[in-house]
């Protein structure tokens, strides 16, 4: 199963996607979030729950 939350509006590679685009190509969270549909505060979640 490549979807872990079967209702979730971004898959895995979406999510990977989005925080590259934030923390390689250095755009604003804001920006990337609405582009991808989430909330900022979604990304920044989703930003925070990377390892290290």
């Amino acid at each position: 199963m490549n979807n872990p939350h079967q209702n979730a509006r971004t898959p895995r590679l979406g999510r990977a996607e989005m925080i590259r685009s934030i923390l390689e190509d250095g755009q604003p969270i804001r920006t990337v979030a609405r582009g991808f549909g989430v909330s900022e505060r979604t990304a920044r979640k989703w930003l925070a729950q990377l390892p290290g």
